[in-house]
């Protein structure tokens, strides 16, 4: 492997393939047999030239990275490169090497990639690329071609046919997926108006209610207000009555003559004249007078038995007027189920119940 990897270190024997295969041109002017550094980057340069030229057609890169593990005889470059040159070169030696024209006339050898249908290939794969030509069983699955062709028709049918199932149903998906998104916008949509509708109404209700407080609060406001003007009034009356108000000169005395009228004690100028006093010498005395003066137990029970039998008549007229009363509301409610039964007979008689 050493040796192997020494004889490509200098890319005199890259060169020397692509030329074989026509991928090169003027090989034997431009490349040189040596192992210095000068000559490995020349031969080098020029195979990567060529392969980029052909990228096309052998799809292989050659990066400086690679040419630098190469040159330095790293073990395993070369046969990579090798191996990726002999897989592309094998599968496209059968056929043609065209040269393209280019705008200085020189031509550049490309090769024709072999175009093979997917009957074609999968029947290789399948059947004949383990085998040899000289093996029995190879004239066998040649024979089998046709089978195995109808059998991959078949096959690409179906994934064809499963292929647009999948299409449609992914299609069948997104239109779903746009109706759900187009409906659920429009149920977006009714809800926003919905919500500005029941907003609206609430600010309206809110509004009224406001008023309605503010009608209250006035109305509380001239009450109180009609209180209190009441009250002053009374005030400014009991002032007056009593002699409270500024520039009175009585201070009180006509509110106290009044309370004593109210008690039955004349207060005039001329109170004390109608009447007798009580003229005694001592304590004793007076009390003996006031007391003649008092009526007697005889005159206390018959003033006491009339009244008592006033309250008792009293009594005899309410009782007599109360039971009169009770047998009214007896006679009402007995005349209303009377009548209420004859309602109802005469509602079952002409079936109107």
């Amino acid at each position: 492997v050493k040796v192997f990897e020494r004889d490509f270190a200098n890319g005199y024997l890259f060169g020397e393939l692509l030329y074989k295969h026509g991928l090169l041109q003027n090989f034997e002017e431009e490349f040189v047999d040596e192992a210095n550094l000068a000559s490995k980057r020349q031969n080098f340069s020029m195979v990567q030239r060529a392969l980029r030229e052909s990228a096309d057609e052998l799809g292989v890169k050659l990066t400086q990275a690679q040419v630098n593990e190469i040159m330095d005889e790293d073990r395993g470059s070369s046969l990579r490169m090798l191996y990726q040159l002999r897989r592309v070169l094998s599968t496209k030696a059968k056929g043609a090497v065209p040269v393209a024209q280019g705008a200085d006339g020189h031509g550049k050898p490309r090769l024709q990639k072999q175009v093979k249908t997917e009957e074609e290939e999968n029947f290789f794969d399948q059947r004949v690329k383990t085998l040899r030509p000289i093996d029995q069983r190879y004239p066998y699955e040649a024979h089998n071609k046709a089978f195995v062709d109808e059998h991959t028709r078949q096959l690409r049918s179906a994934r064809e046919q499963e292929y647009q199932e999948l299409v449609e149903r992914s299609a069948n998906v997104q239109e779903f997926r746009r109706a759900q998104h187009k409906k659920m916008e429009s149920s977006k949509a009714q809800k926003e108006l919905a919500r500005r509708a029941g907003e609206q109404h609430w600010q309206g209700v809110q509004e009224k209610k406001y008023n309605l407080l503010e009608k209250d609060l006035n109305f509380e406001k001239e009450m109180i207000r009609r209180d209190q003007l009441r009250i002053a009034t009374i005030r400014e009356n009991y002032a007056q009555d009593c002699g409270f108000r500024e520039g009175d000169e009585d201070h009180g005395i006509a509110w106290f003559e009044k309370n004593l009228q109210r008690i039955g004690i004349d207060t005039s100028e001329h109170s004390g004249t109608d009447t007798a006093t009580i003229e005694a010498a001592t304590l004793k005395e007076l009390h003996e007078k006031m007391t003649e003066k008092l009526p007697t137990k005889a005159r206390l029970q018959i003033e006491s038995a009339k009244r008592m039998e006033k309250i008792r008549d009293t009594k005899r007229q309410t009782d007599i007027a109360r039971k009169e009363r009770e047998r009214r509301q007896r006679r009402v409610q007995y005349e209303q189920a009377a009548t209420t039964v004859r309602i109802l007979a005469i509602c079952y008689s002409t079936g109107t119940v």
